[in-house]
């Protein structure tokens, strides 16, 4: 996911390890307001559980599972609060959004530019949906997802246990077209073709020992080329065409941890991977050789 978002008033990014000490500062301020909502911002919240989540925030996002970014003053970089997403589901392409705000920052709309900023990145990344929940009574929260333009959808009953006692969510959602965007499409066509990618033995060892397979595309363009058999051919020999040996990697779709995106290029539509290639997604890898006439691909 883009590491950074502004509007040019706030910034969301993601944390790094020296912002434990103004997030402390934030939270520790914000305990009398945040601790009845969210228990994590405790009576004896202390720096070392800042520093915690911030381990937390770098393990989940190289993981894929969540992605967490600070909320800071695009002017002063003054620490305003956290936004991110979270219960991330690939397979229907929807996740949980939430975001909080420091008590001296409060009401000042930051909270829904952040959960807008936030939106826009989680559709860019591919997923069509972000709910959004708050305990009922949660006041604050509900207004920030009413001003963001999200739809209330009902609420949860019993949802979950606070404090020492059930309590009922109200749930709210946004899709992409809320935001005047469009929700990523892929068909079951497209979902179940057999897709390639094509490589080198040498990265492909490398990509073992790392356990993900990343290609230089990936930081220059921002995803992974690959190519339909009926593409594969063409791909191999105008860009292969002076490597004496290459791998194709057969990748099955389902199983990718990152967005698939079919795009224009080269007057046709090839497959592209928006970050890296999980292990467990390549389901062959085949040695091909080139002959005198280049390469040839026989789909298997």
């Amino acid at each position: 996911m883009q590491p950074e978002a502004t509007d040019g008033t706030i910034t969301i990014r993601r944390y790094r390890s020296d912002d434990a000490e103004a997030l402390f500062q934030a939270a520790t301020e914000s305990i009398a307001e945040i601790w009845p909502w969210m228990p994590w911002c405790h009576p004896q919240y202390a720096l070392q559980d800042s520093q915690s989540w911030i381990a937390h925030c770098h393990e989940a996002w190289d993981a894929g599972t969540e992605f967490n970014f600070l909320i800071e003053d695009a002017a002063t970089g003054r620490y305003l609060g956290g936004v991110g997403i979270n219960q991330i589901h690939r397979a229907n392409r929807f996740a949980n959004l939430g975001y909080w705000v420091r008590t001296s920052a409060t009401r000042q709309g930051i909270a829904t530019a952040a959960t807008l900023l936030m939106a826009r990145l989680a559709f860019a990344e591919g997923l069509n949906r972000v709910d959004i929940v708050m305990v009922d009574g949660n006041n604050a929260s509900y207004r920030v997802a009413q001003k963001s333009g999200a739809t209330l959808e009902g609420i949860l009953r019993n949802r979950i246990w606070l404090h020492g006692r059930s309590r009922n969510l109200h749930i709210f959602s946004l899709i992409p077209e809320d935001l005047g965007m469009k929700s990523t499409m892929v068909t079951e066509e497209e979902q179940s073709v057999r897709l390639y990618h094509i490589t080198t033995p040498e990265a492909w060892k490398m990509a073992l020992a790392n356990g993900e397979y990343t290609a230089p595309s990936l930081q220059s363009e921002g995803f992974i080329h690959c190519s339909l058999s009926r593409q594969l051919q063409r791909s191999l020999n105008k860009f292969y065409g002076e490597i004496p040996e290459v791998l194709v990697l057969r990748i099955d779709p389902s199983r990718l941890a990152h967005r698939l995106l079919y795009e224009p290029a080269d007057n046709d539509r090839f497959p592209h991977i928006y970050g890296p290639i999980n292990l467990d997604a390549v389901a062959e890898n085949i040695p091909l050789k080139k002959t005198e006439s280049g390469y040839t691909w026989v789909d298997v």
